[in-house]
């Protein structure tokens, strides 16, 4: 019995199998088993296969940022100047209760899969300020609304993040 050949034979090849991951227990069990019996998780194996955010929804987009659960990234989502950009954060749930080793195997089947740890100072000079579709969206957002613009100005000059001159005029 090969893990490998299981998940490819019988997991992404089977809708019905597919949907049944949309359930976070399910999700949360399929992905324990494959960290713990160390399937490589490719990511061109795994585009059909969601993952659970962490308001509970089953996620198949593996082309947005993506970030392990945190409070603050998670508070992000609640920032009406994101707006229009898609940010995933994932479900806490699934290290729920998990050993330090077990942790580990997890994550890193994850971060195969492009989530990373949130880092606001990364967040703001790597997205915010340099990825160009992102700040079009944020500067939408912006546009003719106070309190969206005050927060934005709060929440960049509140993360004590050292911008480049003019890295903010788009």
């Amino acid at each position: 019995f090969v893990t490998k050949s299981m998940f490819v034979d019988y997991v992404i090849a089977d809708d019905e199998a597919i949907s049944l991951l949309k359930n976070i227990a399910n999700s949360v069990a399929f992905y324990r088993y494959i960290a713990e019996k160390d399937v490589d998780l490719k990511k061109e194996d795994s585009l059909k296969i969601p993952y659970m955010s962490e308001n509970g929804n089953a996620i198949t987009d593996y082309m947005n940022y993506r970030y392990f659960y945190s409070s603050d990234a998670y508070s992000l989502l609640q920032e009406s100047w994101i707006g229009q950009n898609v940010i995933n954060i994932l479900s806490h749930l699934y290290f729920e209760g998990l050993e330090e080793v077990d942790k580990k195997r997890l994550v890193s089947i994850f971060a195969n899969l492009g989530f990373v740890e949130f880092d606001k100072e990364v967040f703001i000079t790597q997205i915010v300020a340099a990825d160009s579709k992102f700040c079009a969206n944020v500067n939408i957002a912006l546009e003719k609304n106070y309190l969206a613009s005050k927060a934005f100005i709060d929440y960049v000059y509140n993360s004590d993040t050292q911008l480049k001159g003019g890295s903010l005029k788009n």
